[in-house]
């Protein structure tokens, strides 16, 4: 295992760490048309590996043994912007090198997250920083959980003094029409989010969260920026981030 980065300063407090073989996964060429990885990459944070902080890894589908697998690990000090920033520019400066081309480094660059508005700034951050990109342009590579985004619906559905107990099925089903596109829906998005706001006015401040631009952006289909180039709505990408919290298991294994 080799420390990559590594600072003392305050405010960015971290180690990154990374082994060879990780290294060569992330930048391996398959056999069947010299092509790079484009599954898409998993971040997320395991609150209970160090006693002091936290632990934010970075996994890849790995076709050899057909597991997630670990590709760069990161003990953080705190969860502030600055530490997602430095953990996905360490990432990314290894995706600049002349032999991988720009659609193969976009492809690269895919990402599932959670809806962690300093994991998403802080990624957002680290491709400006690196690839001198526009805000609109680092955010076509994220792709935001639909676990959380469901978890979130349900815990709103049981507060009866916003959701009564005969809509709560209504409410599902609306809310789950938000992650289809405009053509399995039969609406726009537009037009779905104003009959939530109809029939459910009490979610007014949850829907509001749910819809601001860089939510939106990542989540929905209809207004992911990701999806501008994929014309039948498939990015090939895992929707959720539930692997890599699965993977947080395996590691306490080992504490």
């Amino acid at each position: 295992m080799h420390i990559i980065s590594l600072s003392y300063r305050e405010g960015n407090k971290h180690f990154t760490f990374q082994t060879q073989w990780m290294a060569e996964r992330l930048l391996a060429r398959l056999e069947e048309g010299n092509k790079l990885y484009s599954g898409g990459l998993l971040s997320n944070v395991t609150y209970q590996f160090f006693d002091n902080r936290y632990l934010l890894t970075t996994s890849m589908y790995c076709n050899q043994i057909n597991r997630w697998i670990p590709v760069q690990l990161s003990w953080i000090r705190g969860l502030t912007k600055r530490y997602y920033q430095t953990h996905f520019a360490v990432l990314f400066k290894q995706f600049i090198t002349p032999s991988i081309l720009q659609e193969e480094r976009d492809q690269l660059l895919r990402s599932v997250v959670d809806f962690s508005s300093a994991q998403q700034n802080g990624f957002i951050a680290a491709c400006i920083e690196v690839f001198n990109v526009s805000n609109k342009a680092a955010i076509s590579h994220l792709k935001g959980c639909h676990h959380h985004f469901q978890a979130s619906v349900t815990r709103i559905k049981r507060n009866r003094s916003v959701i009564m107990a005969d809509k709560v099925k209504i409410f599902e089903t609306l809310c789950h029409n938000l992650l289809l596109s405009n053509a399995e829906a039969g609406k726009t998005h537009e037009e779905r989010i104003d009959e939530i706001r109809h029939r459910f006015p009490k979610v007014k401040k949850w829907l509001d969260w749910w819809t601001m631009a860089d939510v939106e952006a990542t989540l929905f289909p209809s207004q992911r920026a990701m999806l501008e180039d994929s014309p039948n709505g498939d990015d090939g990408l895992p929707n959720t981030t539930n692997t890599q919290e699965s993977m947080h298991r395996v590691y306490y294994m080992f504490r």
